[in-house]
C-alpha cells in the first residue's frame, strides 16, 4: 500500500497493523506522523521519477491519495466576521481552476495546487490501467470533485 500526499500517514500506519504493510509519501515529514514518511516534492521532476519507479512495483496492490485540499475547500465561503483576515475563497464552481481576481500569491498556490491535482489525476489513471486498487480523499464539498481533469479522471 503506498499513502500519497500521506499527512500524519494515520492510513499507512493502520495499513501496517493489519499486516499489509505500506509506505507514506508527503513533502513534509510532520513530527507526530504515526511512521516513517517518505518525503518527496511532486513538484520535482526527480521526485516524481522515485514515485513512479515505486508504482512500477508488482507487490503494489493499492494506492490511496489524499491531495491536499486548502485552495479547494469550501469552508473558505463561511463567513468568520470575527476573523479581520479570514480566508477568502480562491475557487468557485464558475472557476474551479481559480477565481480570475487572484492576487499574485493566491494564483500560486492554486497553480500549485492544480498541478498536484493534474498529477494525481495520472498517477490515479495509472494504477486504473494496471488493475492496482486507487482511492482518493477529500472533503465531499471541495471544489476538486468539479476540478475539469479530476471529471475526467471519473469518466474512465
Amino acid at each position: 500500500m503506498l499513502e500519497v500526499f500521506a499527512g500524519g500517514a494515520v492510513l499507512t500506519s493502520v495499513s501496517k497493523q493489519f499486516g499489509l504493510g505500506g509506505m507514506a509519501v508527503d513533502k513534509i515529514r510532520k513530527p507526530n506522523a504515526r511512521c516513517t514518511i517518505y518525503q518527496l516534492d511532486l513538484l520535482q521532476a526527480s521526485d516524481r521519477e522515485v514515485l513512479e519507479e515505486w508504482f512500477s512495483s508488482p507487490l503494489l496492490l493499492w494506492v490511496h491519495f489524499a491531495p491536499v485540499c486548502g485552495t479547494a475547500s469550501r469552508a473558505r465561503e463561511i463567513p468568520r466576521p470575527e476573523l479581520s483576515l479570514a480566508p477568502q475563497p480562491l475557487r468557485s464552481l464558475e472557476h474551479p481552476l481559480g477565481l480570475p481576481d487572484l492576487g499574485p500569491i493566491d494564483q500560486k498556490r492554486v497553480e500549485i495546487a492544480n498541478e498536484l491535482f493534474r498529477y494525481t489525476c495520472q498517477l490515479f489513471a495509472f494504477c486504473v490501467r494496471r488493475g492496482i486498487l486507487a482511492t482518493m480523499e477529500d472533503p465531499r464539498g471541495s471544489y476538486l470533485w468539479v476540478i475539469p481533469f479530476v471529471l475526467e479522471l471519473q469518466r474512465i
